[in-house]
């Protein structure tokens, strides 16, 4: 992250902070772990798209009906299929990108603060963060605060993601940082 990048999250975290708390880290997600995540939903999504597309323009060359209407249905459908196919495909690069852009994570001597979007701020003080546990895959990774699992919401039940800091860099340096400073109390 560039020292503009870092000062502009720094201003943005300390606006959030409580008087005497210092912070330890903060970090951004990494776009590419979320893309991933999400690309197992849409890129069979945009392969049905984009099979369909190509059915499409079968038809409009006269493989299946020659008829000159089908023709234009074929050729408006066909146009429809291919837009929708990289619109899929631009949304998933732009899902990631704007995900990771508006959220923001930091470690302080309390808690750990997760803010997403322009106005949501979620704190896990010593007592919420459940179980901790770190999933990494090479340089990035997750520390999750819990489980899981499907939760009843009083009218029906939902499924949940555990809580926690997804796609950071270092993953096992931070849960390190979490347990030091957030579980133990140990002053930087």
């Amino acid at each position: 992250m560039t020292g503009e990048g870092m000062k502009n999250l720094s201003q943005t975290i300390e606006a959030e902070l409580q008087p005497g708390e210092r912070v330890f880290w903060m970090g951004r997600p990494d776009a590419n772990v979320w893309r991933r995540r999400w690309g197992k939903i849409l890129i069979p999504m945009v392969g049905l798209w984009l099979l369909l597309a190509a059915f499409w323009i079968w038809i409009e060359v006269g493989g299946f009906l020659s008829d000159s209407s089908v023709d234009r249905i074929g050729a408006i459908w066909m146009r429809v299929f291919i837009a929708a196919g990289f619109l899929f495909w631009a949304f998933l690069g732009w899902l990631g990108w704007d995900r990771t852009r508006h959220t923001l994570y930091a470690i302080t001597g309390r808690r750990v603060v997760i803010m997403e979007g322009r106005h949501q701020v979620t704190s896990y003080a010593k007592a919420d963060l459940g179980s901790l546990k770190c999933e990494d895959s090479a340089a990035t990774g997750d520390v999750l605060f819990g489980e899981s699992g499907w939760q009843d919401d009083g009218r029906r039940k939902v499924w949940a993601d555990a809580p926690g800091l997804i796609g950071v860099a270092n993953p096992r340096e931070v849960e390190r940082l979490i347990r030091r400073h957030v579980l133990t109390g140990e002053p930087g």
